[in-house]
């Protein structure tokens, strides 16, 4: 599962004994827009996604598959989706494995904790103050904040996330995620494979300024001392840091903090979390650091954004090693020129189909 459109199943990339199956579900606004007022529960998404686990787990075997063995895996929001259906008790015994890779649920862009607020915003933009106002209006007028996303969004650490997230519903998502963790809510201690790229957003960040930003949307936000407290730490770690030389200004500091709080951290504290509760099968981690040819994101997709004479992998950079290549074709006529592109590709295709098969 990836939050991003138009994947479809990399035919040639199997393994004797898997079967791989991507999914489709409702995004953005059709997906995560929570206002009971026009009794919009939200958490549709998440909702497909277990539509599809359960047609998986009804019709799989006839497709060659093991519905005792299935695996779930999503990058990004798609990863923050796997660890919802692993606290989920609607989506339990639907799949036995979990790989999450640049992404969790603990993530700030995992979560929402005041998603009316945000509706309220959103529909006087729209200009739709009844149920039958929405109802009437074509739904391709729901997108057009798309192109202004910086009016509605959330910020942490200096980072902007869409505001149309997973939320508490009662049903799906019973609790935030942070509580969930620490009530180790989880239905049961699934092996997991968990990874990282070396560098995640890092490239990105040129924005970013000497100064910390984030608005309400965390657990603490009511606790004003509090918020006092982290804001002063902030800013002297971030004068010590450049006094010590560790970063050349404040705009290193808070850049690379950014990219830690938002991305990095996340995925270490959800380790450690599960590991001290109630985990009882192995957790695998990855840092995926090689920067080579097949690496799409920073390659081409990011390409007129970033410095490209950084090395190392940004956020997203590990899937060309684990699924098809953007560039196949020409990998494949002119082998001797990736080389090492593909030595990486098998050993990273070998690493998860035996995690895969074998737990």
């Amino acid at each position: 599962m990836e939050q991003r459109s138009g994947s479809s199943t990399p035919s040639w990339w199997s393994h004797k004994g898997i079967v791989i199956v991507t999914i489709n579900y409702r995004l953005d606004v059709l997906g995560f827009l929570r206002y009971p007022k026009f009794n919009i529960s939200g958490n549709y998404g998440l909702g497909d996604q277990q539509t599809a686990l359960q047609w998986i787990r009804k019709y799989i075997e006839h497709f060659g598959g093991d519905t005792n063995k299935v695996t779930v895996m999503g990058h990004s929001a798609g990863a923050s989706s796997v660890n919802y259906h692993m606290y989920s008790n609607k989506s339990a015994e639907l799949f036995h494995q979990a790989i999450l890779l640049s992404g969790n649920f603990l993530m700030p862009h995992a979560f929402v904790y005041e998603p009316e607020k945000y509706a309220d915003y959103y529909f006087r933009q729209l200009g739709i103050s009844t149920r039958d106002q929405l109802i009437d209006r074509d739904f391709k007028d729901y997108f057009f904040l798309n192109d202004t996303s910086r009016t509605l969004g959330t910020v942490f650490a200096s980072m902007q996330f869409p505001c149309f997230l997973p939320t508490i519903d009662g049903v799906f998502v019973t609790d935030s995620p942070h509580q969930l963790i620490l009530q180790n809510a989880s239905n049961s201690g699934i092996p997991m494979l968990v990874g990282t790229t070396s560098n995640e957003f890092l490239f990105l960040l040129n924005y970013v300024k000497g100064y910390f930003s984030w608005d309400v949307n965390f657990p603490n936000r009511n606790n004003e001392s509090l918020l006092a407290q982290i804001e002063g730490f902030i800013q002297s770690q971030a004068e010590l840091q450049v006094q010590s030389g560790f970063v050349s200004d404040k705009e290193e500091f808070f850049r690379n903090l950014a990219n830690y709080a938002n991305m990095v951290y996340p995925v270490d504290d959800f380790i450690e979390r599960t590991i001290t509760g109630n985990q009882t099968s192995s957790i695998y981690r990855y840092r995926f650091d090689f920067d080579g040819k097949f690496a799409w994101y920073k390659n081409e997709f990011y390409r007129s954004k970033i410095n490209t004479s950084h090395s190392g992998a940004m956020h997203g950079d590990d899937l060309g090693y684990i699924f098809t290549p953007y560039n196949v074709e020409e990998a494949l006529e002119h082998q001797e020129d990736y080389v090492n592109e593909w030595r990486i590709h098998r050993r990273m295709t070998t690493s998860v189909s035996n995690f895969v098969k074998h737990g």
